[in-house]
């Protein structure tokens, strides 16, 4: 309106503009941290593995201010929750020690959230950092151990399911003792799988090839797992109700026992690399 009566450049129009300008700068700068803030919620997450949680847990105490959507945090209650599924396969002081660690920690994250807002949080920082390396040396320990008991033997259950469901159709207790046997098979399988996981994702390994090929590795072994004792089952009533098609059913049985193997040897195998602290597996 003031342009258009020639008083665009008028004291009054000279304040508008600058008012204008200032509501503009103002209204930049506040969708300019509504974008940073999406694109940090969207896209920045807690690495998948320990090694990767820490940094961004040391990063996140050396920095808070650097991390309004508390990534670090969140890697530290990760870290904690990956401690009790490692501490559920332990006994003893080792489990005790890891769930007081883990208990800890989230306590310390409590109270670091408290600290920050009270601009009082380097003690505490510095007591989470040492508990998250103690944690992390607990993990491997106990990871390392898990990994040596569940790898010692991956194929004394395969050979009994597959005993079981060639049993003869008048063998005593036939479908208990097949059902025993698929029940041991699939437990132990899924268990060096689920150990498998847990290596990559608190082992520490650094590489992430290797560490994406173990998971990889491993969710191919559960996958698998379930159809072999279903063809064995298959093969098992085959046996008593259609003798003729046991063949068949056999090499369906075998070709599908093979794969299962190849896929633990691949599990077994990356499970035994060595970690980024030259342990082996």
């Amino acid at each position: 309106m003031l342009r258009k009566q020639g008083k665009g450049t008028s004291p009054e129009g000279q304040r508008l503009n600058r008012g204008i300008a200032q509501k503009l700068d103002g209204l930049n700068a506040e969708m300019q941290h509504a974008l940073l803030q999406q694109e940090q919620s969207g896209v920045r997450r807690p690495a998948n593995t320990y090694v990767g949680k820490m940094d961004q847990v040391h990063q996140w105490l050396n920095n808070p201010s650097s991390d309004p959507t508390r990534l670090g945090e969140r890697a530290i209650r990760e870290c904690t929750d990956e401690g009790r599924t490692v501490a559920e396969k332990c006994s003893g002081p080792e489990r005790s020690e890891i769930l007081q660690l883990c208990n800890d920690l989230d306590k310390l994250a409590d109270e670091l959230a408290e600290m920050m807002r009270r601009g009082m949080a380097a003690a505490t920082a510095e007591k989470i950092e040492r508990k998250m390396e103690e944690l992390n040396n607990k993990l491997q320990h106990a990871i390392i151990a898990q990994v040596a008991e569940d790898f010692m033997d991956t194929t004394t259950n395969l050979k009994q399911l597959e005993k079981a469901a060639r049993a003869p159709p008048d063998a005593p207790n036939r479908e208990a003792e097949f059902e025993s046997k698929a029940g041991a098979f699939e437990h132990q399988a899924n268990q060096v799988a689920n150990t498998a996981i847990q290596l990559a994702n608190a082992g520490g390994n650094t590489n992430k090839r290797l560490l994406d090929q173990i998971r990889q590795n491993a969710e191919e072994l559960k996958e698998w797992t379930p159809q072999v004792s279903h063809v064995a089952k298959i093969m098992l009533d085959y046996g008593k109700r259609s003798p003729g098609d046991v063949p068949a059913v056999s090499v369906h049985f075998e070709n599908m026992r093979d794969i299962l193997e190849r896929e633990d040897g691949h599990t077994h195998q990356s499970g035994r690399q060595r970690n980024g602290h030259g342990q082996v597996y």
